[in-house]
Parts: C-alpha cells; sequence; structure tokens
C-alpha cells in the first residue's frame, strides 16, 4: 500500500474511502473468490513447506495473512504452527468443510419448482424486459462443421477404417449386387 501511496496518492486515498472490506480479499468478511479459482490439492502444496512470515494465533484461528479468517482453511504459516504443536488439521478447518455439514445441508427434501403459472413474481420484476448480450459476428466465414470431441474422432476413424476400399472385395459386392438385381428382375417377371 505504501508503494500505490508513493505512485499515486489520490488513487490511495480514493481506495482508502471506500474501505479495504469493498476491493481486498485478505480483508472481506465474505469469501469470494480464491475457493472457486484454485482447488484444494494447489492450497495444500502450497502449505507443505509452511512460511515463517506470518505471526498465527491457533486458540483464535487466525494469521496477519488472513487467508486463514477467510477461507476457513489453515494457510501455510497455521499449518506450520499446526505441526509444530503437534495437532490434527482437520480441527482447525471451518465447519462448513465438514461431512457433517454437507450432511446436513442436503438432509432436508428438496421440492421441485412447480408449474410457471403457480409462481408469485413481483410487478417490477416481471415489467423489466431482459434483453440478450449483444451479439458480434466474428471476421471471416462461419464454419459448418462444430469441433468434434476425441470420442468422435475415434469413431470416425474407426468407421473409415470399416469402408477401406480393398479392390477385390469391391469386385465380389459388385458381382453380387448384379446377381440380386437379376434374380429380383426374374422373380418379377414370373409373377406377371
Amino acid at each position: 500500500m505504501l508503494e500505490m501511496m508513493k505512485v499515486n496518492r489520490v488513487a490511495f486515498q480514493d481506495l482508502m474511502n471506500v474501505g479495504p472490506k469493498r476491493w481486498s480479499r485478505a480483508y472481506s468478511p465474505v469469501s469470494h473468490y480464491r475457493l472457486m479459482t484454485s482447488s484444494i490439492a494447489e492450497s495444500m502444496n502450497l502449505c507443505l513447506d509452511g512460511n515463517k512470515d506470518g505471526l498465527v494465533n491457533l486458540s483464535e484461528k487466525t494469521c496477519s495473512c488472513m487467508k486463514f479468517q477467510v477461507d476457513k482453511l489453515p494457510c501455510r504459516h497455521a499449518l506450520a504452527a499446526i505441526r509444530f504443536a503437534k495437532k490434527p488439521v482437520a480441527d482447525f478447518c471451518g465447519d462448513c468443510y465438514k461431512t457433517t455439514s454437507w450432511v446436513e445441508a442436503y438432509s432436508r427434501n428438496i421440492f421441485p419448482v412447480g408449474h410457471p403459472s403457480d409462481w408469485t413474481i413481483l410487478e417490477d420484476v416481471s415489467s423489466r424486459v431482459v434483453y440478450p448480450p449483444p451479439f458480434r459476428a466474428q471476421a471471416g466465414r462461419p464454419k459448418k462443421k462444430r469441433f468434434k470431441s476425441a470420442g468422435n474422432i475415434e469413431m470416425e476413424r474407426q468407421k473409415i477404417a470399416q469402408f477401406v476400399v480393398n479392390p477385390v472385395t469391391t469386385d465380389k459386392i459388385v458381382k453380387m449386387l448384379n446377381h440380386v438385381r437379376f434374380l429380383y428382375h426374374l422373380q418379377h417377371l414370373q409373377h406377371l
């Protein structure tokens, strides 16, 4: 923050007037972003070495980097302290990550939404007109074929392999088709 103040004092003052809770993930009371962008495995791998620059209070579950409070998961500093104290890491994870919380959340019935005619919609909501986002056609000729997945490509290869033209087989098929046509004409003539 001091670097920002040196670069642009007005921008620094504007941000301070708004408050760090509005623009900083570390000081936000709600976890917004990080859990959806990094997997838990990445977070745990980062924590394995345990930096020594964070101040951790295990009894209050806090750390000076604020990740412990925001994510409700031990940060690298907290993990180092937990390992040093020889306590189980699971005791320091938030209740929202525990199986009992998930079971409790889904223990009650979840009812279907019902028919739209049964819904109670406020008038100011129903009067709003929502338009689709603006469409910008990309430059160039549009593609006619869709992008195929790996499974579709493999199936096409198998189909092509079945119909590889072999001159000997092709001759046999032509002779067989001619024979079938000849027999059909003979049967047709006999019925007349």
